[in-house]
């Protein structure tokens, strides 16, 4: 215990600098009526956990779609939600009540921490409504049938595309001004964004975003300019660990990671989602969940989340067993990583900075990571990534 005391008031000192926030984005509080509490379980290992195990409070809060104002999309049943389209919704209702659910989650007006917007319903990229989500792209032409009667299929397709865009661009555009206007020292960014869909390949390049996928995600400018953070998704999932091999899984993540870090601005920040658990009982491996944080820490980034469901805490057996997992895997892991990357902000960075290693292109640096702390980083490959007011490839110098 002392040790681990010692080594977080390090941490806290040079993350002051560097940065390497690891957010605790799960429903816990339910083990309370068990009598297990988190929060000194997760702070020993500088995890940040909202004060009393709070769902939503200072350091992190996600809305969920039904959560923030009134979002609109199509349920299972193929029934319509607050017009179940953007362009069928009310833009100015739902930026009311968006206002006071912000106000009632987010209670501090000077609140920091992180805010996640999480709508997964729909796509704002009319192409990427594919599969189950082409029903969105199926009600938009009907709606747009309905003001052309007579035109062309084509010249249908044409407007239903522009106004899908254009109206969703809307939704999303002035919901996320309404959270920065109103908690405007939090960061905030949209679960998801930007996705991959890089599911399949055989190399690093085969993982990487498809050019197609890319030029999507360029039509997103507006979101990458307003957003103070990116959030993706590099969950591990069960299909990835029967049908991936460990490598596969490696340039899967790689490849989501390099799409954030393309579209992300410069002063965003980078909060790539985690899982521990693939279902209930069953959890994350061991050297999946130590490479998941490594590999986002190896790019620079500034932290990740990690996200849990109700059901991974909904009995007495998994609670228990996410108490022990944390003990054993995700506390060690997360502070053995953070403790590096502040080592290297050190040894190679002027502990300005956070190490990167550009010429990674075998996707190994990770690696350096994970290692003990005697392990001494090769500044050959390191390039900085500077804080603010600094510049170089070690940070040496002022910005002018």
């Amino acid at each position: 215990m002392q040790t681990i005391l010692v080594l977080t008031t390090f941490l806290s000192a040079w993350f002051l600098a560097v940065g390497f926030d690891v957010f605790w984005n799960v429903p816990s509080q339910q083990c309370k009526k068990y009598g297990m509490k988190f929060v000194p379980l997760l702070e020993q290992y500088s995890i940040l956990v909202n004060k009393e195990d709070n769902f939503k409070g200072d350091k992190i809060t996600i809305f969920y779609e039904s959560q923030l104002g009134l979002y609109p999309h199509i349920g299972a049943n193929d029934e319509s939600f607050n017009g179940g389209i953007p362009q069928l919704g009310d833009l100015k209702a739902h930026l009311e009540k968006s206002a006071v659910d912000i106000r009632r989650d987010i209670l501090d007006k000077s609140a920091t921490g992180l805010r996640i917007i999480d709508w997964e319903a729909w796509r704002p990229i009319w192409e990427f409504n594919w599969s189950s989500l082409r029903k969105y792209q199926d009600k938009m032409k009907k709606v747009v049938r309905q003001f052309n009667p007579t035109a062309h299929e084509s010249t249908v397709a044409k407007l239903a595309h522009n106004e899908w865009e254009n109206s969703s661009k809307s939704w999303m555009l002035s919901t996320l001004q309404l959270g920065k206007q109103l908690r405007p020292n939090s960061v905030w960014c949209y679960y998801l964004f930007p996705d991959c869909y890089n599911y399949d390949g055989n190399s690093v390049q085969e993982f990487q975003c498809s050019e197609a996928i890319r030029k999507g995600n360029d039509r997103l400018k507006w979101l990458w300019e307003e957003s103070t953070a990116v959030c993706p998704s590099i969950y591990i999932k069960e299909g990835q660990l029967t049908n991936y091999t460990l490598q596969k899984r490696i340039w899967f993540t790689n490849g989501r990671l390099q799409e954030a870090l393309r579209v992300a601005q410069p002063k965003a920040r980078i909060y790539p989602y985690i899982n521990y658990s693939i279902k209930p009982g069953m959890m994350v491996p061991e050297v999946e969940f130590w490479r998941l944080i490594a590999q986002i820490a190896s790019l620079g980034m500034d932290g990740a989340v990690i996200w849990g469901s109700s059901a991974s805490v909904g009995s007495k057996n998994h609670c228990a067993q996410l108490m022990k997992y944390i003990a054993d895997v995700l506390g060690p892991a997360t502070l053995r990583i953070k403790e590096n990357v502040a080592r290297c902000s050190k040894q190679a960075c002027s502990g300005r900075g956070r190490c990167t290693w550009p010429k990674d292109t075998s996707v190994i640096a990770w690696k350096f990571l994970v290692e003990k702390e005697d392990y001494d980083f090769y500044l050959g490959d390191i390039e900085c990534k500077c804080v603010e007011g600094y510049e170089g490839r070690y940070c040496e110098q002022k910005t002018k």
